[in-house]
């Protein structure tokens, strides 16, 4: 394929080769989702979700709150959503997403992530939020083992994207 992405073994050898080390920051970035800087459509509007005390801002039986993004207008292929954040330094970060799929039950959907306008390995073009009927955190990676992504110092811009990537195949 025309500008596929390198396997992440070897693109986070070259992110290291080029300056960017892993970043142990104690403090996370934390990036709400309802707080959308750009979007695809119209649709892709915050709503709010009463049913967790895992996500924030947290409903506490007086105020409704928009608290999260997506739900089922986030389902169509190509959708995309895009969030600014600040990051301290320039590394390479790990990735989580507190996030609940229960559109599609007993299978997962599957988000392209892009960081600055580049998918930076190719496993990020297929990440998979697993069927659930509750919040869960993700991490992206594999068997415990995150992946990292690399950031600027300051101004950043974060892409997830529908991706029918991993059965995109199967469909054609």
């Amino acid at each position: 394929k025309f500008n596929t992405p390198k396997p992440y073994d070897e693109a986070i050898k070259d992110y290291q080769n080029s300056g960017y080390d892993i970043y142990n920051g104690i403090v996370p970035i934390r990036v709400e989702g309802e707080d959308m800087l750009y979007k695809s459509s119209p649709v892709l509007v915050p709503l709010s979700d009463t049913t967790s005390s895992k996500i924030y801002p947290h409903y506490t039986g007086k105020n409704i709150k928009l608290n999260i993004m997506g739900y089922f207008s986030w389902r169509l292929a190509g959708y995309w959503v895009e969030y600014e954040f600040i990051a301290p330094k320039k590394g390479l970060y790990a990735l989580s997403f507190n996030a609940k799929q229960d559109i599609k039950e007993d299978t997962f959907s599957t988000r392209e992530i892009s960081i600055n306008g580049k998918v930076p390995f190719l496993e990020a073009s297929h990440v998979p939020f697993l069927s659930s009927n509750e919040f869960n955190t993700y991490q992206v990676g594999v068997k415990n083992k995150p992946y990292l992504f690399p950031l600027e110092e300051g101004k950043n811009i974060i892409r997830m994207r529908t991706s029918l990537s991993n059965v995109g195949d199967i469909l054609n």
